[in-house]
C-alpha cells in the first residue's frame, strides 16, 4: 500500500504542475514553432508567434520560457531588432547569455536576417 500512495503522489505532483505551469500550452507552442504549422494545418506567421511567447511568458518558469526562446531562435531567422526585444523580456543574466551565444554552437544560427524566415522547410501536413 505504501508504494500505491508513492504513486499517487507523482502522479498527483504531475498533474498540479501541468496545470500550474500551463504545459499545455507551452507544449502545443513549440510544437508549432517547431513544425512550423498550427494545430490546422495553417503555416504559423510571426505575429502570431511573438503574440503567443509573450502572452505565455508571464506564465511560465525561467527554465521553460529559456527552452521556448531557445527553440524559436534554433526554427527562426530573427532581425536584430526583433532579437533584442525578445532578450530583454528574459529575467536572468544567464539565460540571457546562453540565447545570445547560442548561435556560436552552430554556424547555420550565425546570421542577422532582415526579415523573418524559417531556417528550415515547414513539415507536411501529410
Amino acid at each position: 500500500m505504501k508504494k500505491y500512495h508513492i504513486h499517487m503522489e507523482l502522479i498527483n505532483k504531475g498533474i498540479t504542475d501541468f496545470t500550474t505551469y500551463n504545459l499545455r500550452k507551452l507544449i502545443s507552442l513549440e510544437q508549432d514553432i517547431i513544425s512550423g504549422i498550427d494545430n490546422k494545418g495553417n503555416k504559423i506567421n510571426n505575429t502570431s508567434v511573438i503574440k503567443e511567447i509573450s502572452q505565455l511568458s508571464k506564465h511560465l518558469r525561467e527554465v521553460d520560457y529559456l527552452r521556448l526562446l531557445i527553440i524559436y531562435f534554433a526554427c527562426y531567422d530573427l532581425n536584430r531588432k526583433d532579437k533584442e526585444t525578445l532578450l530583454k523580456s528574459v529575467a536572468l543574466d544567464t539565460h540571457r547569455s546562453i540565447l545570445v551565444n547560442i548561435e556560436y554552437l552552430d554556424s547555420n544560427l550565425l546570421c542577422d536576417s532582415k526579415k523573418f524566415q524559417r531556417r528550415k522547410e515547414e513539415m507536411s501536413t501529410d
